[in-house]
């Protein structure tokens, strides 16, 4: 984000945080004048005092809700994280009370006074309650709109990235090339080839032709072993492939062509490039509430630059941590590295919980 759009962006957060605090002193103010026989002043005074602690934590509230959000994390994880954030929300609201009251005491009745009553708490934790559940939902619709208008933008560039980056020209002709001679000495293999290719080119458009943002792990899974087929048939015994997934995970749901452009980033920069080719794992593996998806090879260029962008993987990298943002949030993530085989490592991990 452009320096300017951040400080516009944080001008207008900080202005409807304004208004949202007013509007809820003038409902306490006019509540307390309402239901109670305290002057204007005292009055405006218990309304302060209530409804600064709110205030205060009101921004971490916020910030809390949109690292889960309904419909992308499970359930009963939605649950607990917010059963905490309240239950944190309403012990540090009271908290803040107390501290006010006893100050405000002080200083206009000059002595310390005694706790207020069990009633007050009462209330007090009751608006709390309010005051939370109204943050986060709005909150979450704020989070939802941003990341559906996010992933709205990135959706064009990534589904045409997804036949242009993932399925390159260079992979189908020299693919073709392959097939052209086994035609002539070995036709039940070309065959068997041209409908693994087949089967690779229908995932592709569909998914273009469809929009479809998420995707079973288990059609991404299948899409990946048909490429790295392709690809083996290609280059021959220089490239060795060993894929693990972890029982019950293929019917996670996972963002589409996230775990093919790791594949092929392995293939094209640490095998293709040597004469003795080398070795690529891809793992599927549940990490607490999260799927991670890791792609690592034995060698290469890749590795000498950590963040990726040895010959030109940085902007398929790239494109996929923009969309887990625009998808996810915070809740998801790319990471890249070494390899404990000696190569590269990139690993994309998503929350499970979704639907496609």
């Amino acid at each position: 984000m452009r320096p300017a759009a951040a400080w516009t962006g944080s001008r207008g957060g900080a202005v409807a945080w304004g208004i949202a605090c007013l509007a809820y002193f003038a409902i306490s103010l006019a509540a307390i004048l309402m239901t109670s026989s305290l002057t204007f002043w005292v009055a405006m005074r218990s309304a302060v005092l209530g409804v600064v602690p709110d205030c205060v934590l009101a921004p971490l509230a916020l910030r809390h809700t949109r690292r889960a959000l309904w419909g992308r994390v499970p359930a009963w994880r939605f649950a607990l994280h917010h059963l905490a954030g309240g239950g944190l929300f309403v012990l540090g609201s009271t908290l803040l009370y107390l501290g006010e009251f006893f100050l405000e005491r002080r200083i206009f009745n000059g002595a310390w006074p005694a706790l207020p009553p069990f009633a007050g708490f009462v209330y007090k934790g009751f608006g709390s309650i309010l005051v939370y559940a109204t943050v986060c939902a709005i909150g979450s619709a704020v989070e939802q709109a941003r990341r559906a208008a996010r992933a709205e933008v990135l959706s064009a560039e990534a589904r045409l990235a997804a036949l242009r980056a993932r399925l390159n020209p260079h992979f189908i002709l020299n693919l073709l090339h392959t097939l052209m001679g086994l035609v002539g000495r070995d036709p039940a293999s070309a065959q068997a080839a041209l409908e693994q290719l087949g089967d690779v080119l229908r995932y592709a458009l569909r998914v273009q032709s469809q929009g479809l943002d998420e995707v079973r792990l288990r059609e991404e899974w299948d899409f990946v072993e048909r490429y790295l087929a392709l690809e083996r048939l290609r280059l021959g015994e220089r490239l060795h492939v060993r894929l693990t997934v972890e029982d019950g995970l293929l019917d996670t749901v996972v963002p589409a062509f996230s775990l093919q452009p790791l594949v092929e980033n392995a293939v094209r920069h640490a095998i293709a490039p040597r004469a003795a080719g080398g070795r690529v794992e891809v793992t599927a593996s549940r990490s607490g509430g999260a799927v991670v998806l890791a792609v690592e090879d034995d060698g290469g260029d890749a590795p000498a630059r950590p963040d990726g962008r040895a010959a030109g993987a940085g902007i398929g990298l790239r494109l996929i941590r923009d969309r887990l943002s625009a998808l996810y949030g915070d809740a998801a993530r790319l990471e890249t590295g070494r390899s404990p085989l000696g190569g590269f490592r990139a690993a994309v991990t998503v929350p499970i919980g979704g639907t496609p």
